[in-house]
């Protein structure tokens, strides 16, 4: 389902005249919240590694608090600081991260990262086109998780306390089930590997 889609949903249930800014707001912070504390995907990016090269970049829309595991060709590398940085350990810089030691065999070494998957923030300029990414990712019958929470932040807005209340737990009951779900589904979800060059 598309974000638009989800908002007309709403609106068509609750008359308010909150703005469709703040309601792509809400979807952000539902998706922002479930990826970081419910959904445990990983998505893995696998790089070739320049001989000498210092820093590498971090794609969009992740950032180096996202990076789970780095690996150069069978080595883990240890999370550390630009301080404190030893043998087999990676570091952030302003750019991205940085790896020690810096590889000298190009040809055969690979850079694996995998980072904790995030959704791309959703913008006003965009609800035509992006998804729901929970509904995305793992199904239309969660859509309830959306329409809770909006139903939640809107009555809020408008000041409708004992309903919002209402809302929150609903939202909470469903997002228990969700992760009930989630649970037992987790060991038949992939994780995606993407082959990258930068």
């Amino acid at each position: 389902m598309k974000v638009i889609d989800m908002i007309n949903m709403i609106n068509e249930i609750i008359d308010n005249m909150i703005s469709n800014d703040s309601k792509v707001v809400y979807i952000n912070e539902l998706e922002q919240l479930f990826y970081q504390d419910v959904v445990l995907e990983l998505d893995e990016i696998i790089t070739d590694l320049a001989a000498e090269q210092s820093e590498y970049l971090i794609p969009d829309p992740y950032r180096f608090e996202d990076i789970v595991k780095v690996t150069v060709s069978d080595d883990v590398y240890l999370k550390t600081t630009a301080l404190d940085k030893d043998i087999n350990e990676y570091y952030k810089t302003s750019g991205g991260f940085s790896i020690t030691p810096t590889p000298e065999n190009a040809e055969v070494d690979k850079l694996e990262i995998v980072y904790r998957k995030k959704p791309v923030l959703k913008t006003t300029d965009n609800i035509q086109t992006d998804d729901c990414q929970i509904m995305k990712d793992f199904g239309e019958r969660w859509g309830t998780l959306y329409q809770y929470f909006l139903k939640w932040k809107i009555s809020i807005d408008l000041k409708e306390f004992a309903e919002a209340n209402n809302w929150a737990v609903l939202f909470e009951e469903e997002k228990g089930k969700f992760y009930k779900w989630y649970q037992s589904a987790q060991p038949n979800l992939s994780n995606r590997t993407v082959e990258r060059d930068w």
